[in-house]
């Protein structure tokens, strides 16, 4: 998608969310989005605390 910013993107998925609940009345527009991902550096985050847990248990075991 050349020169399509992603503000564009996201005002045609609301614009297209909220066409989609004029007719099932029964969802809201926010419901029909994609959900936000986390950036490469919240899932770097993420999975180095994990990697830490996992050596934490493996070094002192229990639910410590």
């Amino acid at each position: 998608m050349a020169g399509v910013s992603v503000d564009s993107v996201s005002d045609l998925q609301q614009e297209h969310a909220h066409t989609a609940t004029a007719f099932i009345y029964f969802l809201a527009a926010k419901n029909l989005l994609p959900p936000k991902l986390p950036t490469r550096e919240e899932m770097e985050g993420f999975l180095l605390n994990l990697r830490k847990q996992a050596l934490v248990m493996g070094y002192f075991g229990g639910d410590g």
